[in-house]
């Protein structure tokens, strides 16, 4: 970063310029990057297939979900995250890993994802969850795109929130993979995948 401009470089993206920032950080990392995650909802295909591309490239690839127990009071039966962390946890790679956030009646909402590496690091954050609704022209949601030097101030506090989640260091904020398995995968991958086709959903 120039020394003559200010410590953080910073853009204000909207609508579906977050969905092109997200792939783009997806698309352009590497074997040596780590890329972690936290997420109310993670449906779109576009970006699902970034992250299994960039896992198989070999970028460590950290997945922080809700497990879409309910919403504002509202039982949503695992939608969309379950059968999505299923079809990424299928691929058996080691460096793709999924935790959910250990939520009771409250909802994890976070729409955050960084891309740690030598160079520094790149996140963004706000309003947009990662579907095609939301990403996709269709609503007016607004994320803030920052990069920053590595062992600047907000690398290592961004890189402390993913870690304290990701270890429980201090709480049992997450939960392993294994805790939502589903025993009725194949109704809901199909409830799923006729919402997407239809457009009868929020994502």
């Amino acid at each position: 970063m120039d020394e003559n401009e200010g410590e953080y470089a910073v853009q204000v993206l909207t609508e579906g310029e977050n969905f092109t920032r997200v792939q783009k950080m997806l698309d352009e990392s590497s074997a040596d990057d780590i890329v972690y995650a936290a997420l109310y909802f993670l449906a779109d295909p576009d970006i699902v297939d970034s992250i299994k591309a960039a896992a198989e490239r070999g970028t460590e690839v950290r997945l922080i979900l809700d497990p879409n127990e309910n919403a504002f009071g509202m039982d949503v039966f695992g939608m969309p995250n379950r059968p999505v962390a299923e079809d990424l946890m299928d691929l058996g790679l080691p460096n793709l890993q999924v935790r959910w956030y250990n939520t009771g009646d409250e909802q994890f909402h976070p729409k955050t994802m960084a891309v740690f590496s030598s160079s520094g690091l790149q996140v963004t954050a706000g309003s947009a969850n990662f579907t095609s609704r939301n990403m996709r022209d269709n609503n007016l949601d607004t994320n803030l795109y920052v990069e920053a030097d590595q062992g600047s101030d907000i690398y290592l506090e961004i890189e402390s929130f993913f870690e304290e989640m990701w270890t429980n260091d201090g709480a049992d904020y997450t939960l392993p993979y294994e805790h939502y398995l589903n025993p009725h995968s194949s109704w809901r991958e199909w409830v799923y995948r006729f919402q997407k086709i239809s457009g009868l959903s929020t994502y």
